[in-house]
């Protein structure tokens, strides 16, 4: 217990306010000469690729400083002593928006593994912050939200080699700012990046409106805007976080009343919400209320100009995956896209790709014979689509991992994308 023996016991009402005015007036006083809050440490994780662990840690570094900089900037001068004289200020919580695959919209062990690491680290080296996973009541009591997505991209403009990437961005969920962003480039080649359990069985991939919102923000500098749509959807992709944990549980039923509660709002009527409702109908054996949730999803990936089923080709073939469970689903999948776009009118293009192993030539051949394989099955689900479509191959142009592993890895390299044209297109 500290002795201050210039005033002995203190007694009185009027003495404990001429000491609390004399406290006030020296702050004041100081309060001109304070000094502004530390430049944050310069800890960037820099250019050159890092083990995982260590890219953790240069991750963890820099962006702690800049968030305690910003925790500086918003109490300056009088404020900030006056409250460091009530005592230890309350933590900060920072909610934490799943981490995805920049590739395919997905979560994925790799960035589960990334997101727990990195709050773990965080919390290490900022005590005064909490962190707490994404629902609507910790995103309410919540002064940051963290948000993550691992890339595979080229390591310089125009370069061919490419390397894993990940992309970190602290937003301040009052004014939509982006107060801190890191990034770093990993040495590991081959990260786990399995689907997590709720997007294992999603019948397309998930690049909607608001995950491309997410990887901009993830990607934004410091003093930016978050991505308005991204930042606006936050409520509803809290709701949806709490959906694929309880289908992840294996308890559809509960996933299923959860997707039904996004799909209610105005904001919520997108791909990953018809996508969870496909795969819980699914797997409480509701095959019709299956096939209308993936034909709301075909209608709202078509309306945002990106849909990309996840129709699994063989290597080196235009056959499906030989899988019968996947082979029901993709009759489902074919019949719903031709019957919508007979229905409709719409014009599209069907665009095949490749996986990056092969010659060049036998790729653009390959996908192409894909495409078309596909516009004969949907012609023959909607009489009509021919006419209405027309098949591109892309070889591997628009390669999204590039690996040419031929497998898990690189799926969604070998994949068929549909894009919407003016009819007009396919009469000249």
């Amino acid at each position: 217990m500290p002795v201050i023996p210039a005033f002995g016991p203190i007694r009185g009402a009027g003495f404990r306010s001429t000491l609390l005015l004399g406290l006030l007036l020296a702050l004041l006083l100081c309060a001109g000469c304070a000094q502004p809050p530390p430049a944050p440490v310069a800890v960037a994780p820099g250019e050159t690729p890092l083990a995982y662990a260590m890219a953790v840690q240069a991750l963890s570094a820099d962006l702690s400083a800049q968030v305690r900089s910003d925790a500086g900037r918003t109490e300056p001068g009088v404020a900030a002593v006056l409250n460091r004289l009530k005592g230890p200020p309350p933590a900060r919580q920072v909610v934490v928006d799943p981490f995805i695959d920049a590739q395919n919209g997905y979560g994925t062990q790799m960035t589960q593994r990334l997101q727990d690491d990195l709050s773990r680290a965080l919390l290490a080296a900022t005590p005064d912050i909490r962190f707490a996973s994404l629902t609507a009541d910790n995103l309410a009591a919540s002064s940051y939200v963290m948000t993550g997505t691992v890339s595979f991209e080229p390591v310089a403009q125009g370069s061919g080699e490419r390397r894993y990437r990940a992309l970190i961005s602290v937003v301040d969920t009052r004014s939509a700012r982006v107060v801190a962003h890191s990034s770093a480039w990993l040495a590991e080649r081959n990260p786990d990046m399995t689907p997590l359990a709720a997007f294992q069985d999603s019948p397309v991939f998930l690049n909607d409106r608001y995950a491309r919102g997410l990887v901009a923000t993830a990607r934004g500098p410091a003093g930016a805007a978050a991505d308005a749509v991204y930042f606006n959807q936050l409520s509803t992709a809290a709701l949806l976080a709490d959906a694929q944990e309880a289908y992840a549980r294996d308890a559809f039923r509960e996933a299923l009343g959860l997707y039904q509660r996004a799909e209610s709002r105005a904001d919520g009527r997108s791909m990953k919400t018809y996508s969870g409702l496909y795969v819980s109908h699914l797997k409480l054996n509701n095959l019709s209320e299956a096939e209308r949730a993936f034909g709301q999803l075909v209608s709202v990936a078509l309306g945002e100009g990106n849909l990309s089923i996840r129709f699994l080709f063989r290597v080196n073939s235009t056959e499906f995956i030989a899988d019968p469970r996947l082979s029901e689903q993709y009759r489902l999948w074919v019949r719903q896209l031709a019957q919508q776009v007979v229905r409709n009118r719409v014009c599209l293009e069907v665009l095949g790709h490749s996986s990056r192993s092969g010659s060049e030539a036998y790729n653009d051949q390959l996908s192409l014979a894909r495409a078309e394989a596909l516009r004969r099955q949907m012609q023959a689900d909607g009489p009509g689509a021919l006419q209405l479509t027309r098949a591109i191959g892309r070889g591997t142009r628009d390669n999204l991992v590039g690996s040419g592993t031929d497998d898990a890895r690189d799926a969604v390299d070998r994949r068929v994308e549909f894009r919407l044209i003016p009819c007009t297109v396919l009469r000249s």
